[in-house]
Parts: structure tokens; sequence; C-alpha cells
């Protein structure tokens, strides 16, 4: 029995994750797309009919993380009202009219519309999916299923870069518009809302009938009661303002921040939308679209195994091996380039580029990537976590956008390989950060976690127990008292 509910709700998880595949499509589309787009030659693989410019290729690729944006601004209120069953499938809606639109698009303004819209619901994947996951799974198996997101982001981003170079961009769109409507289908018929959803709005029965659905009989009653005194205490939910003033607050939004932040400022949105030009410009003796393809797959057999490290080597230190790996590949990537643009012979060493940006990827879906969501949804307070998720994702969408609209000028105006080093000198930033900044959560449960944070066990100036007012205590003692099993 207990086999088979947890099959239910590993296949709930990847019926919401879908959007994630998609997502994951859209942020690696730029690399076989962008050489398309720029081919004058035959028209089917570019629908524009000439080349684009600089300026068109800057924005058709930056355009998708503008357009997350706008999930974060709108989904925390709409969860809260519709709840997240909902509020997903609507943001699934301008995925599938992205798909129709590339389809069809033959005017630049086309592709900018399309890519805006396929990113609308990027902001649900990070700000609505993994809450949802987590309020559907259990405890003995949430630790996997919210990896599921990471997953199928990355199973994404490889069928585009192993596929995409060889059909056209009418292909890919089909391909995300038939992911889209298997979502809608399976999502919408057979996966329930969360039982979270139903006590907060004072449907008490229907939040026990979908905690039999998810295979809770031998609990339902006793689980019941914790949602229902976790939604009771959530009514008294504290402003924004109130959350910005609390100096613990400020301690979580530092690290989350910082964290979301640094994953985008060591490069990976340019890297991951302009993998295949930068190895077509690195003079390696590699087809550029052969390496993206190696890249994309031993990147998915790198995601896969990492999800059995996080809880063995601990989050910190995962983070540190990352970021010293991030930084190394840069350094290593840059110095190449650099000699290349100063004409220097190196067909010797042909094999650094591709080796480069394999590490660098790999290194990034080991913990840059996905750690900063896992410690988000463990250092946030459970009543404040609505709030701050949307924040979170809001500020990395924002950073990701400009690094991904930023990045052309600058392989213009400085060149790839001082560009590659700019990145590493925030890799080396983020070694501070971790150091100073990051907890160690390893085998803590949440309300552990939260007492930590508490008593100033984190290296963070001016955040020592001494200046927590009593009330911020209070406070916060009331969050953690609030949490269930430890979420």
């Amino acid at each position: 029995m207990e086999k088979k509910n947890y099959r239910h709700t590993y296949l709930s998880c990847i019926s919401v994750n879908l959007m994630a595949f998609i997502t994951g499509i859209g942020y690696s589309w730029s690399s076989p797309c962008i050489p398309k787009l720029r081919d004058v030659i035959d028209p089917e693989n570019n629908p524009l009919g000439r080349a684009a410019t600089l300026q068109e290729i800057s924005w058709i690729t930056s355009l998708h993380a503008l357009g997350s944006l706008a999930g974060p601004l709108l989904t925390g209120t709409m969860s809260k009202k519709i709840g997240k069953k909902k509020t997903l499938i609507i943001f699934s809606l301008p995925q599938v009219a992205s798909s129709i639109i590339m389809f069809f698009a033959f005017e630049v303004e086309h592709f900018y519309v399309a890519r805006f819209l396929l990113g609308i619901g990027t902001g649900c994947v990070f700000s609505v999916i993994p809450s949802y996951v987590g309020e559907i799974s259990e405890p003995a198996i949430r630790g996997r299923t919210s990896m599921l997101n990471s997953v199928l982001l990355t199973a994404g981003q490889t069928v585009v870069l192993t596929v995409g170079p060889f059909v056209t961009i009418r292909t890919i769109s089909l391909m995300t518009l038939t992911t889209s409507i298997i979502f809608l289908f399976t999502f919408s018929f057979y996966v329930p809302e969360s039982p979270y959803h139903y006590v907060l709005h004072g449907k008490v029965d229907k939040a026990k009938s979908n905690l039999k659905k998810w295979g809770r009989t031998d609990s339902t009653e006793k689980e019941l009661l914790d949602i229902i005194e976790i939604c009771d205490k959530s009514k008294n939910e504290q402003t924004i303002k109130a959350i910005l003033s609390s100096r613990i607050l400020q301690r979580c939004l530092i690290i989350c921040l910082g964290l979301v932040s640094l994953q985008s400022l060591v490069g990976n949105p340019a890297i991951v939308a302009y993998q295949q030009t930068i190895l077509d410009n690195s003079s390696s003796t590699i087809p550029g679209e052969t390496s993206v393809i190696v890249i994309s797959i031993l990147q998915m057999i790198g995601t896969y195994w990492s999800t059995g490290l996080v809880d063995r080597w601990g989050r910190k230190q995962l983070l540190y091996i990352s970021y010293l790996g991030l930084l190394v590949s840069l350094v290593i990537l840059g110095g190449y380039l650099i000699l290349i643009e100063l004409k220097v012979k190196l067909e010797a060493f042909f094999w650094i580029p591709f080796a480069s940006i394999l590490s660098y990827i790999v290194f990034y879906k080991i913990g840059a990537g996905p750690l900063p969501w896992t410690l988000s949804g463990e250092i946030f307070p459970p009543s404040f976590k609505p709030h701050l998720s949307a924040l979170t994702a809001l500020v990395m969408t924002s950073v990701n956008f400009l690094v991904t609209l930023l990045f052309p000028y600058f392989l213009v105006n400085v060149g790839l390989g001082i560009t590659m080093w700019i990145f590493a000198a925030f890799g080396i930033l983020s070694l501070i950060f971790i150091r100073l900044a990051v907890p160690e959560t390893k085998g803590k449960s949440l309300i552990d976690i939260q007492r930590m944070l508490l008593e100033g066990k984190v290296a963070l100036p001016n955040f020592e127990e001494e200046n927590i007012c009593s009330e911020e205590k209070e406070l916060f003692e009331v969050s953690v008292n609030v949490n269930l099993d430890g979420r």
C-alpha cells in the first residue's frame, strides 16, 4: 500500500514539474537557436529571412528572464486566494501561447513576445512548485521529490541541447507545446489541490479527502489537526513591513538573496544560453554542437548523482566545493580564451574549452544551482515563507535577466576571456560569502535551524544574539512552534 501511495505522489510531482521541464528548454533554447537566427542562407532554419542583429539577439535571449519576473510578483497573492493548483494551471497558459507564437513566428517581435510569455511560467517553477511539492509529499520521500524540480529542469535543458541543433525552431516549439498539453491534462484531472489551501478556506472535509488520496489513511486525523493548527497560526501572519524590520528575518534574506544573486553573477545564465557560441569562438577542434550534446548528457548524469550528496556532505561543504570548481573552471576557460584572442597557437590544448564548460556545469549542478532553493525552504519560517520565497525568486530572475542581457555587450567590448574572469571574481566573492553567512543545516530539523538562527550561530556581522530584541525572539518562537514534521 505504501509503495502504491508513494507512486501516486511521485507521479503527481513529476506532473507538476513538467513546467520545470519547459523552463529548462527555455533556459537553453538560445544555445541551439541563436546560431539559426544568425543564418542568412536557410529560411527553414531562420524564419526571419535575415541575420538577427546583436541587439535583437540580446533581447530575444534575455526576455525569457524578464518574463519570469511576473511570476513572483503575482503567485503569492494568487496561490493564497485560488490555490496553488489553479495558479499553476493559469501560469502554464502563457507557455502554451508562447509555443504557438514561436511556431508561426517570422518577425523578431514575434520572438520577443514568445520568449517573454515562456518566461512568465518560470516564476511559478521557483515560487510555487517547491512549496506545493513539500505540502503533498510525506517526510520519508520529501527530499527526493523536492529534487525532481532540478532533475526535470535539467532534463529540459538536455533535450533542447541534444536535439535542438538538428531540428528547426518550429520543431522545438512543438516539443514545448506537447509538454504543456500533457501537463494540463495530467495535472488538471489527476492531481489534487494541497490540503493546506482547503483548510485555510474552511473546507476541512475536502482537505481530509485529499489527504486520503495521498495515502495518509493511517494518520489522516492527526495530520489534519496539525494542518489546522498551522493554518490558524498563519492567519496572524505579519505585514511585509514587519518582516523587513525583523533582524532575524533580515539574516535569512541576506543568506538566500546573496546565494540566488551569486548563482547568476558567476555567469550561469549567460554560459547556459551561449555555450555553443562560446565553444564555436574558442578555436576548439571539437564542433560546438557536438560539445554541447556531450556536456548536456553529462550534466544530466551529474544532476542525478548530486541528489545523494546533499545529506552526505552537507549544504555548506557542497557549496564550497561547487563554487571552488566554478572558480577554477572560469579561470582556466578565461585564460585560454584570452590567449586565443592574442593569436597564441593552442592546438594541442583544443580540449580545454570543452573540459572547462563541462566541469563548470557539473559543479554548478551539484551545489550553486539547487542548494539556494533547498536552504530557502529550510531557513525561512513557515508563516513568512510565501512572501520571502516570492522575493527570493524575484531577485533571482532580475539578476538572471541582467546577466543575460549584458553578456553580448561584454562579449563585444571586453572580450570573452575577460568576461569569464569577471564571472570568476564573483566566484571568489561567493566563497567568502559562504564562509561568513551560510549556516550548515545538515541533519537538523527545521525547528533546530530556526533556533540556530535565533541564537546567532551564523557568522554574520551585526547579528549577534544580544542584538535580537525579545519581541523578535517571541515572534520567531511562534513561527517555529507551528512547523509540521520539521517542515
